[in-house]
């Protein structure tokens, strides 16, 4: 794919000037990077796959990854900021191949504080799959947590803010399927539209016409284990469009 393709697919905002600096990721090992692509030249910055914006520190190493279906060893980038991540947590992204030899990369854990700028997570997305376009990465996987249980379990952060990935993630793209729990759930409640149980997964709630999907989750869902955006080269995917949707909103409201 050329460079032209890319940008064409996935163009570069000038709203990304602000919260972006363009600083690539310290590699904590050298040989990392040289490990796992062999030391061949890589189309883009790894700080662009690692999500990394102004002000951050990153690091990237190359090592053992906890992915089921895999090749035991790939690049984690970790990343951190003084006031838009949460205190003593940082963002971490997972590089790896699958059995099969594909690139897949794994959103492990995004601790984005309220201090965050409004829309940096949904353009550090953009940028990352801009950057999966380039080297031909066609997954990004993830697990979205929040929701019901997570709030009746009291689980929140320690300034009081709940977990948001259950709905935010669904929102931008990602997507994933209802699993049994939450079937029971929407089974048991008579109130809710039955267009709702009919739906295989979070997206297809998300869809339903007027809104009143993504209405019901947002007060009703739950962590979605396995989610899912997927990209294929230059092709316009349903997860491709819903983002750039998202962060073309985002760019008209600046």
């Amino acid at each position: 794919m050329s460079t032209n393709e890319i940008q064409e697919l996935v163009p570069r905002y000038g709203i990304e000037n602000e919260w972006f600096d363009g600083k690539s990721v310290h590699v904590a090992r050298p040989d990392a990077v040289a490990r796992f692509f062999g030391r061949v030249p890589l189309p883009i910055e790894l700080s662009l796959l690692a999500g990394m914006f102004k002000g951050a520190k990153g690091s990237c190493s190359y090592t053992g990854l906890d992915v089921v279906g895999t090749n035991a060893r790939g690049l984690r980038f970790e990343v951190r900021h003084n006031d838009w991540i949460h205190p003593g947590h940082s963002n971490e992204v997972w590089l790896y191949r699958t059995a099969g030899g594909h690139l897949e990369l794994r959103i492990e854990s995004v601790f984005l504080s309220p201090a965050a700028p409004r829309g940096l997570a949904t353009l550090v997305l953009w940028r990352m799959v801009r950057a999966c376009v380039a080297l031909d990465i066609r997954r990004i996987t993830l697990f979205a947590i929040g929701g019901r249980s997570r709030d009746l379990a009291g689980e929140r952060f320690r300034d009081g803010s709940r977990w948001g990935g259950y709905y935010y993630w669904p929102s931008v793209g990602f997507d994933g399927q209802i699993d049994d729990a939450d079937r029971q759930f929407i089974d048991a409640n008579y109130r809710f539209p039955q267009e709702i149980e009919k739906q295989p997964n979070v997206r297809g709630i998300f869809d339903l016409e007027g809104g009143k999907g993504a209405h019901f989750w947002r007060y009703n869902g739950n962590d979605v284990e396995d989610c899912e955006f997927l990209m294929d080269g230059n092709k316009m995917t349903l997860s491709v469009a819903i983002l750039s949707a998202k962060v073309q909103s985002l760019v008209a409201e600046v």
